[in-house]
């Protein structure tokens, strides 16, 4: 943790790592926060190569970058360069969010966080089905979160088998589950999604600039869902429009973004960020986009 009069003097930086980042809404929203408490700091977009990943974080610990976050597809390649993990994010194995002090690099998941708040505003129970689009770091921080919320009947859908198995069985091991995982070509997906009350797009498919893709075919929604997109930019995704016109309730990614995001900068600076002015901070550039 950071006393807030150590960013009164030299500027201090943060950045968010990742490929692609020309969608990210972090840096306006970090930097929002960081004027809002008037410190003095600097969050900047910086894009990775895969191939150059190690890098890229020794010249971030050697430049003293004091934190940043991770973003696809880098949430568990990174977990091997670190000096440190959280046990919650080496539990999920994918961090995105890490922090830079005395040299050491520490890793830290915050999107359960993130993921949490989003489902308050998602009416579920227990005995709730729930579909995850997708086996990414992502997936592994909603099945987590959906874990800690209560939610037993979890399946996991993904295109390519091999790893959505894997995924599967490593979180059923880790959190002593039965949740289960189908190919996204089963001819069976049409009678699992209708058994569905919530569904979570964690894949990328739909987000900025290929807009018009949609995870599923939409013949799949049904008006009784609750259908929820990590994604934030667009605001309403393909997936979200469909739904919308079948008039079942969706959930944006962007309480999501935003949660994360405040407990990302709580690790920073130790303050306690304004979720509701960063919320609606980004809110109104998104709404300036649509």
């Amino acid at each position: 943790m950071y006393e807030k009069n150590i960013f009164m003097s030299d500027p201090k930086f943060f950045c968010v790592i990742g490929k692609p980042l020309h969608h990210t809404l972090s840096p306006l929203i970090q930097n929002f926060a960081f004027r809002h408490f008037n410190l003095n700091c600097i969050y900047i977009p910086i894009e990775v190569q895969t191939s150059s990943l190690k890098k890229s974080i020794n010249t971030l610990r050697e430049k003293n970058i004091q934190g940043f976050n991770v973003t696809i597809p880098y949430k568990q390649k990174i977990m091997k360069y670190l000096d440190s993990i959280d046990p919650i994010a080496l539990d999920i194995n994918a961090v995105n969010t890490v922090v830079l002090e005395k040299n050491q690099l520490k890793g830290y998941n915050t999107d359960i966080n993130g993921i949490k708040l989003a489902f308050k505003n998602i009416n579920y129970t227990p005995a709730s089905n729930v579909t995850v689009i997708g086996a990414g770091g992502t997936s592994r921080s909603v099945i987590v979160a959906l874990k800690q919320l209560g939610l037993k009947n979890i399946t996991i859908l993904n295109r390519t088998p091999k790893t959505g198995e894997h995924l599967v069985d490593e979180m059923n091991q880790l959190l002593n589950t039965s949740y289960k995982f189908e190919s996204l070509y089963n001819e069976n997906i049409g009678s699992i999604l209708s058994k569905t009350h919530i569904l979570v797009n964690t894949t990328p498919i739909g987000l900025y600039p290929k807009t018009s893709e949609i995870p599923i075919n939409k013949k799949y929604l049904n008006k009784n869902m609750t259908v929820f997109d990590v994604i934030y930019r667009p605001l309403k995704t393909s997936l979200l429009k469909e739904a919308d016109m079948i008039c079942a309730k969706t959930i944006s990614g962007l309480e999501m973004l935003v949660g994360q995001g405040c407990e990302s900068f709580k690790l920073w600076t130790g303050l306690n960020p304004p979720f509701n002015l960063m919320f609606n901070y980004a809110l109104n550039l998104l709404s300036e986009e649509t």
